[in-house]
């Protein structure tokens, strides 16, 4: 049986090394169709657990400070306001006792079932973050 276009990009994304999520609106509910390998080795957790971690609250463990803003602007891409999603906050990773920079980007890519949401995730070492304001 042939796979579809959806099967196949689903497999890419679960086999990525980089630290990537698809997500979808299903029922005015953000929930994750996909992770990748490497955003597991980031979140230091088997797939179906980060996938119910981001399907529970997508923003667990983001900054206090950054909350309000980054979910005013991911909710816009949702609602496909803006072509791309950027952003950088602070959050804290299960099992970390301090927050990590990160930055997260993101597209929106045509599903079978509709518009999908492909975000990637930079986590910003102190050494980058050093580059980056030089």
């Amino acid at each position: 049986m042939k796979k579809n276009n959806e099967q196949v990009e689903l497999a890419e994304i679960t086999e990525s090394e980089a630290p990537i999520a698809l997500y979808q609106l299903k029922n005015n509910h953000i929930k994750a169709a996909a992770v990748s390998k490497g955003l597991c080795e980031l979140y230091g957790l088997p797939a179906a657990d980060v996938k119910k971690l981001l399907d529970k609250d997508l923003f667990t463990g983001l900054h206090p400070d950054d909350l309000a803003l980054v979910q005013a602007d991911f909710f816009s891409f949702v609602r496909q306001e803006t072509d791309s999603y950027e952003h950088f906050y602070r959050i804290k990773l299960p099992g970390q006792k301090e927050y990590s920079l990160f930055q997260a980007q993101g597209k929106v890519v045509e599903l079978d079932q509709g518009p999908g949401l492909l975000v990637w995730y930079t986590e910003m070492s102190p050494v980058r973050c050093q580059q980056l304001l030089a």
